[in-house]
Formats: structure tokens, C-alpha cells, sequence
């Protein structure tokens, strides 16, 4: 069995390692970037305005995939919402939703 002093100087290892990990995440951060599949993202940044739903975009597109649109019925829908929920000019909550599909045969 681990002596009980062992075991606190492994909890306050494991303590200051993890603060210190944390720490650096906080430090050493960039700006943090997401991948958007299927092109650019459909709108620009907008300009911070105080408020609570300051802005928001609705997009809907349909493209018409590979056959002659009789026999073969494929499109390609592409949903999407982009909303500020609320804008305080130094910090703004989005949401952002985006549904990119396949319908047909």
C-alpha cells in the first residue's frame, strides 16, 4: 500500500503540472480559427454594435448536381443562420448554424 504522504505529493504534482498546463493555454493562445468546409464563410465580420440580436444573416442556395434534371433528380441545398445573440463590443456571443445536404435519387 502507497504511504498517504506519497500519495499528496503525487496529487500536488499532478495539481501543479495541470495549473501550469493551463496557464500556458492561456498565455500562448493565438486567435482561435475554425475550419469552414465548402468555401468561405457566407458573410463578413460586421462591425461591433451594442446590443442583444444586433445582426443576423439568412442564407438558402440550391445547386443542381451531375444529370439532366428528368431522369435524375440530385440537388445540392445548402441551410444556414448566422445571428449575434448579443454584442457588448468587447466580447459578442454567434451562433452559427449551417446544414449542407444531398437530395434526391
Amino acid at each position: 500500500m502507497v504511504p498517504f504522504s506519497e500519495r499528496v505529493r503525487v496529487f500536488q504534482l499532478s495539481f501543479v503540472f495541470l495549473a501550469a498546463v493551463l496557464i500556458e493555454c492561456f498565455l500562448f493562445a493565438g486567435e482561435a480559427r475554425a475550419q469552414v468546409i465548402g468555401g468561405p464563410r457566407p458573410a463578413p465580420v460586421s462591425e461591433a454594435v451594442e446590443g442583444f440580436l444586433s445582426r443576423y444573416n439568412v442564407h438558402v442556395t440550391g445547386d443542381r448536381v451531375t444529370g439532366d434534371g428528368q431522369s435524375q433528380f440530385k440537388w445540392d441545398p445548402d441551410i444556414g443562420v448566422d445571428m449575434d445573440v448579443f454584442d457588448l463590443k468587447w466580447i459578442r456571443g454567434n451562433v452559427f448554424m449551417n446544414v449542407e445536404t444531398m437530395v434526391g435519387d
